[in-house]
């Protein structure tokens, strides 16, 4: 069976009776109401759910996003943390390289040092070996010539 009922006004209903007074007005038949009333009230409770789940998911959603933002804040934190302690790295590194700098010259200076007092004492244990006398010595020339950087140093 099916009803048409021509309402030529919106009618804004917030409960079931105030539904019922509208319809006995337009003089529809119990059975009708009572099934128009089961309808609306079956739609009621589902509205009533849908609203309950979404209000439900909605809650949840809302955490999920403050564990989330908490979540964030935290590396954001971490990350600041990361990048000064990677400024400072970059720093020690810098200062480091620079004292190797420092290191490998004095170094090389020590290595230069050694090498001469090695020519001094080989060249006057050669002296010892050619027993000359002191007048000797002290008359004889003695010609340094530079050495060759490309020669390689004895070990």
């Amino acid at each position: 069976m099916s009803l048409r009922i021509n309402i030529t006004e919106p009618v804004e209903h917030s409960t079931v009776d105030e539904i019922d007074e509208e319809v006995t007005k337009n003089g529809v038949s119990e059975p009708i109401i009572i099934d128009l009333r089961e309808n609306f009230k079956k739609k009621e409770q589902e509205n009533e759910q849908i609203i309950s789940d979404l209000s439900k998911q909605n809650k949840m959603e809302k955490m999920h996003n403050k564990k989330l933002q908490e979540k964030i804040s935290l590396l954001e934190a971490r990350y600041q943390e990361e990048k000064i302690i990677n400024e400072g790295m970059r720093e020690n590194y810098k200062h480091l390289q620079l004292e190797i700098t420092k290191k490998n010259k004095e170094i090389k200076d020590i290595n230069e040092q050694l090498r001469d007092i090695m020519v001094h004492l080989d060249s006057k244990e050669q002296l010892k070996k050619l027993d000359m006398k002191d007048d000797e010595l002290a008359k004889a020339h003695l010609n340094l010539v530079a050495a060759d950087k490309n020669r390689q140093r004895r070990k």
